[in-house]
C-alpha cells in the first residue's frame, strides 16, 4: 500500500465584529472639552456603511445629537473613525455614544455596533475654559490679557502667574487678579 502526504491549507472566515482598541474620550473619561471630536480606534480596517450615531445625556436619555454616518461630521481613514460633533455640550454632563449595527463594518462585511451607554460614556467639564489668549504688552511693567469667554455658568476667572528660576524651578502659581462673570480681558 502506498501512503502519501499531502500540504493542506485552511482559509479561516472572518464572522468577527471589528473590535474597539482605543476610544477617546476613554470610556467614563471625566473633565472631556465640550467641543472635543470623538474618536474611534478598531483593531482591523473599517467601512462605512448606514446608519448613525447618537449622543445622549446619560441622565435622562435625551439624543443631544444625531448624525448620519455617511455625513461630513464623519471620517473614516483605515482604522480610525472621527466624529465631528456640530452640537456644544453642557457642561459638567454626562453623555453615551450609540452606534447603529451596520454603520460601520470591517472588510469582511461585519456588522459593528454600539448599543449599550456602558461602552461609551464621558462627562463634561465643570466650566469650559477660556481660549484665544492673546498678551499685549503695554509698557514695561505691564501687559494686558484679553481671552475668549468659552463658559455660560462661571462665577468670574481667576489669573495666576509663577516666576520660575534656577533657584526656584517649581515656583507655585499666585493669584495675580481677579475678573468678573463674562469679562474677556484683565
Amino acid at each position: 500500500a502506498t501512503h502519501g502526504r499531502g500540504l493542506f491549507t485552511t482559509n479561516s472566515i472572518d464572522t468577527k465584529a471589528p473590535d474597539i482598541t482605543e476610544l477617546i474620550p476613554n470610556n467614563n473619561a471625566e473633565n472631556i472639552a465640550f467641543d472635543s471630536d470623538l474618536v474611534i480606534s478598531f483593531a482591523e480596517d473599517i467601512l462605512i456603511a448606514s446608519g448613525n450615531i447618537e449622543i445622549r445625556r446619560s441622565d435622562n436619555d435625551e439624543i443631544i445629537e444625531s448624525i448620519d454616518i455617511n455625513s461630513e461630521q464623519v471620517t473614516a481613514t483605515e482604522r480610525i473613525l472621527t466624529i465631528n460633533r456640530n452640537v456644544v455640550l453642557e457642561s459638567f454632563t454626562s453623555y453615551y455614544v450609540l452606534i447603529d449595527i451596520g454603520a460601520i463594518t470591517d472588510l469582511s462585511d461585519n456588522q459593528f455596533e454600539i448599543s449599550s451607554q456602558e461602552t461609551w460614556s464621558f462627562t463634561t467639564l465643570l466650566t469650559s475654559p477660556p481660549s484665544e489668549l492673546e498678551v499685549a504688552q503695554n509698557s514695561s511693567e505691564a501687559i494686558e490679557l484679553m481671552w475668549r469667554d468659552n463658559s455660560d455658568n462661571e462665577t468670574g476667572f481667576s489669573i495666576e502667574s509663577r516666576v520660575v528660576s534656577d533657584t526656584n524651578p517649581d515656583a507655585e502659581f499666585e493669584e495675580i487678579a481677579t475678573v468678573e462673570v463674562n469679562e474677556n480681558s484683565a
